[in-house]
């Protein structure tokens, strides 16, 4: 828990949040398609490799525009 605590590993978390939540989805998509497998349909791993490529670009575009834009700034309270 001490290290939940330090400001610089909570902004990496935050950081990488995005990132973390693609690869779970990753995981579950692996997981549907093997399933899937197991039951006899076949699957072609060009879609599943493809979408998986896309999302990830996707996903650095958005964290690298992220990283280069100014906070919000909030009005204060009243």
């Amino acid at each position: 828990m001490e290290n939940l605590r330090n400001p610089n590993r909570r902004s990496l978390l935050k950081f990488l949040a995005a990132l973390l939540a693609a690869a779970l989805a990753f995981l579950l998509l692996i997981g549907v398609m093997l399933v899937a497998e197991g039951m006899g349909q076949h699957v072609p791993k060009g879609y599943i490799y493809f979408a998986m490529a896309f999302s990830l670009f996707v996903e650095l575009l958005n964290m690298r525009y992220r990283k280069s834009r100014r906070p919000v700034e909030l009005h204060h309270r009243f």
